[in-house]
């Protein structure tokens, strides 16, 4: 049976009125029958012929009910040996295809209508068995409310022009980072470039273009800058971040900090602020980071506070939950994270970073996914690959390339990569979506490609239509 949200139909009408907890919402008549209220899910009943099998084997899902018009499906395994898979209808025809299954997979299409979805196991780690299989229809609802939050490194920024502007058109709020610091007083300073001869040789002056580049590409999209204590600009002689942080959102320089802050919010009419406060250990630096969040709240009640956060670094006695309800977005680092076989960022790791936040007070209303533009090798090198450089070589599905690399320390080496193909973003995309948590965040803009059919930012457009009254 259907597992349908629907609170009242009149059958006078093609656009109904359905009374919920939150008030009214409208609902749509479906051919002649069916309703449904915006961004409801239909997960259809039926069973797998078998659950077991090894590389090569077919499982067959029937709906109980007969065909239904389906365009996205839950899977789980408890195994954790597929490592890739290919779902086809029941009239033969392949309709999605991807890497690994593990404890949870999302997997969205272009809606089909079908009695029967096939499994079909085409590379296993030995034995597999399916866990769950759960064929959705999720219907289309108002996603204005969505955000697209891409971090902008500020050297890009000054060199972006127009062949940007369609990527730009899809991000709701962009993140200027990279030359804004702040010393163990609190006080703001810009850093330049060395050796950039393309872009401003001040670090203001880089600052300014960046800003007016942007608000040119996309006139409606929110500015935020992120505000770095990573660097010594002052000969302070302080190596460690954390301690920096803690100088300058400590008791004594606190006021200062926030003071400033406000002040360059409103020198350059930006929509707010962000940090991006990875670094902290003790639990006084938590405590300092969570008073001056605080504060800043209190001086800033109208504009944006929001921060980079890991999964990890949240909770009891770290960045606890009423730190995090005074931020106006959590930008979730979901990536730099490796599973057993050496992969970053996939799906099942975005999957248990959202759960974990959540479990730790975080809003989800306030979850921005993150979703990396770049490759990690599998081995964890010290070594981003940028996506836009290989974007032509990695198919609609794929997200493991072998390249030939040198990292950060100068070794050379040669091994998979770990990317996010198109496929896997429009996959995470629908996902925070159809949960319903705040959007997603890109690291960064500038690794993306600017050819429409390879873009992943423009495969977050596509998701997010697909999703679209």
């Amino acid at each position: 049976m259907k597992r349908n949200i629907v609170v009242f139909v009149s059958a006078l009408m093609t656009v109904l009125t359905a009374v919920v907890a939150a008030g009214a919402v409208y609902s749509w008549l479906v051919g002649e029958e069916e309703t449904y209220s915006p961004g409801e899910i239909t997960e259809y009943a039926g069973a797998l012929d078998v659950s077991s099998g090894v590389q090569g084997d077919t499982l067959t899902f029937t709906l109980s009910d007969g065909a239904a018009q389906i365009n996205a499906v839950e899977l789980s395994e408890k195994t954790s040996a597929v490592t890739s898979f290919e779902i086809y209808t029941d009239s033969g025809d392949m309709i999605y295809a991807s890497d690994f299954i593990d404890g949870f997979r999302y997997c969205s299409f272009p809606a089909v209508t079908a009695g029967a979805l096939k499994l079909k196991v085409t590379n296993s780690d030995g034995a597999f068995e399916i866990a769950s299989f759960k064929p959705l229809r999720v219907y289309p609802r108002d996603t204005s409310d969505f955000s697209v939050m891409a971090y902008v490194t500020a050297d890009s920024a000054c060199r972006m022009g127009e062949e940007w502007r369609e990527n730009a058109e899809t991000v709701t709020r962009f993140n200027l980072i990279g030359n804004l610091f702040f010393d163990i007083e609190g006080n703001l300073l810009f850093d330049t470039y060395d050796g950039a001869d393309d872009i401003p040789g001040t670090g203001e002056a880089i600052f300014e273009l960046a800003l007016k580049n942007l608000r040119a590409l996309n006139p409606d999209a929110e500015i935020v800058a992120t505000i770095l204590g990573n660097r010594d600009l002052t000969g302070d002689g302080i190596t460690d971040t954390q301690e920096r942080h803690n100088h300058a959102m400590g008791i004594r320089n606190r006021a200062n900090f926030a003071k400033n802050i406000v002040s360059f919010v409103e020198k350059y009419e930006l929509d707010g602020i962000a940090f991006d406060y990875e670094y902290p250990s003790s639990v006084i630096s938590f405590s300092y980071y969570s008073r001056f969040i605080t504060l800043l709240r209190e001086n800033m009640p109208d504009k944006l506070i929001t921060a980079a956060h890991s999964e990890w670094n949240m909770g009891i006695g770290r960045v606890g939950e009423s730190t995090l309800d005074k931020l106006d977005a959590i930008e979730l680092m979901s990536y730099d994270l490796f599973d057993s076989r050496g992969n970053h960022s996939t799906f099942y790791t975005a999957y248990s970073n959202i759960q974990g936040a959540v479990d730790k007070g975080a809003d989800r209303e306030k979850i921005d996914l993150g979703l990396p533009f770049y490759s990690r090798p599998i081995n964890g090198d010290a070594y981003w690959g940028t996506y836009a450089n290989i974007a032509d070589k990695l198919e609609y599905r794929e997200n493991t390339l072998t390249e030939s690399y040198t990292t950060d320390d100068g070794v050379s080496n040669t091994l998979p990569n770990y990317y996010n193909g198109r496929q896997l973003i429009y996959d995470k995309t629908c996902y925070a979506l159809d949960i319903g948590i705040g959007g997603v965040m890109i690291w960064h803009f500038a690794c993306d490609s600017t050819d429409p059919e390879y873009s992943l930012t423009q495969t977050i457009a596509r998701a997010i239509a697909s999703r679209s009254i």
